[in-house]
């Protein structure tokens, strides 16, 4: 069975297309990965209560992960700052499994590959860990630095299926 892992953010324009529902849209990832064959492995998600593109340092967010009996939990409530912060401890945990090799492929949502995700990213890069994303802009910076990105689209074309499609090749 393959493990994934899904990192990012509830993002500008997936805000308005299932980001402002965090709990509704890694579910449905985690249905789609279970069908195929996978495990999800590991989660780092901040969702954020306004889109990230008018998002400010004060803007309420919590951040999402999957704790050991594969439940998604929540953080509390706090400032975006804050919780970014909480993130990158997250961020470290998550490019350690791809180092020990426990993460065979990632899907990353609105991701921040220059803060949040940056060791994720680089992980992944390093190991060739596939990539799947959505987000442009974030995905050709994921690309430029090395990652196996397998495929990206933007946000408006693509559902938790297809986010979830390029994965099944591995």
């Amino acid at each position: 069975m393959k493990h994934i892992a899904i990192i990012g953010s509830s993002g500008g324009n997936l805000y308005n297309l299932g980001g402002k529902k965090p709990a509704k849209l890694l579910e449905e990832i985690r249905v789609q990965a279970n069908s195929a064959g996978m495990k999800l492995h590991a989660v780092q998600f901040v969702g954020a209560e306004e889109s990230m593109d008018s998002a400010k340092q004060d803007t309420k967010a919590s951040l999402w992960q999957l704790d050991e009996s594969g439940t998604f939990t929540q953080s509390e409530r706090a400032n975006l700052s804050v919780v970014n912060e909480e993130a990158r401890l997250l961020d470290q945990k998550i490019a350690d499994l791809i180092e020990e090799e426990q993460i065979d492929g990632l899907i990353v949502m609105s991701g921040d590959p220059n803060d949040t995700n940056q060791h994720v990213i680089r992980a992944a890069a390093k190991k060739q860990v596939p990539v799947v994303g959505t987000g442009g802009t974030s995905m050709a910076t994921i690309a430029t630095l090395g990652a196996r990105v397998i495929a990206t689209s933007g946000t408006t074309g693509t559902t938790n299926r297809t986010r979830l499609f390029r994965l099944l090749l591995l």
